[in-house]
């Protein structure tokens, strides 16, 4: 490795843990990632002080809010709602629950960034979902579980998106900090 490169993690999994646990359906995904992060949001606003909003994930066919073809996710503040676009589902389809749940995570975090005063800067709001990921893992969260297959999702789904917006290796340290000490240290 370069000087300062990239550390590996080393997470500790129980051995009667199943790493092969599948997928979640894709209409269940959309139904869990909002209570999940609901409940990470409501934690995070607690230790800060602010009432976080919460939000509905529904398709564009029924959302209040338009989704052009060049996003996944669009935050309807208004009618507290996330839109997503159809193409959200074949991300899932492509790569696993998590790439969408991560794209979840990342607009739930923008629409909330300005309520809690934090950067609406894509390292921040990866860096946030990461600390949501690594709240899940832990099994701080009474909605879902993340498996190790889901970090390798959420990777994969870094590097396939990262396009605009910052350079992959850098969203994917950005998310492995909030991931291993927690949204903090993402603010």
């Amino acid at each position: 490795y370069l000087e300062g490169g990239f550390e590996l993690a080393d997470i500790p999994v129980e051995a009667n843990f199943d790493q092969t646990m599948g997928n979640l359906p894709f209409d269940d995904a959309v139904e869990l990632f909002p209570q999940s992060l609901d409940g990470f949001w409501t934690e995070v606003g607690d230790n800060e002080g602010v009432q976080a909003p919460t939000f509905d994930l529904v398709p564009a066919s029924v959302g209040e809010c338009t989704v052009s073809d060049e996003v996944y996710v669009v935050i309807c503040a208004d009618a507290g709602q996330l839109v997503y676009h159809d193409d959200l589902e074949d991300l899932h389809n492509a790569g696993g629950d998590f790439g969408p749940g991560l794209v979840v995570s990342e607009a739930y975090a923008a629409a909330v960034a300005d309520s809690f005063g934090f950067a609406d800067e894509t390292e921040t709001l990866v860096c946030l979902s990461g600390a949501w990921a690594g709240r899940a893992f832990e099994s701080r969260d009474n909605v879902l579980s993340l498996s190790a297959g889901d970090l390798d999702e959420a990777v994969a789904t870094i590097i396939a998106l990262s396009s605009g917006g910052g350079d992959a290796f850098d969203q994917v340290t950005a998310f492995r900090t909030g991931f291993f000490e927690g949204y903090t240290s993402c603010i």
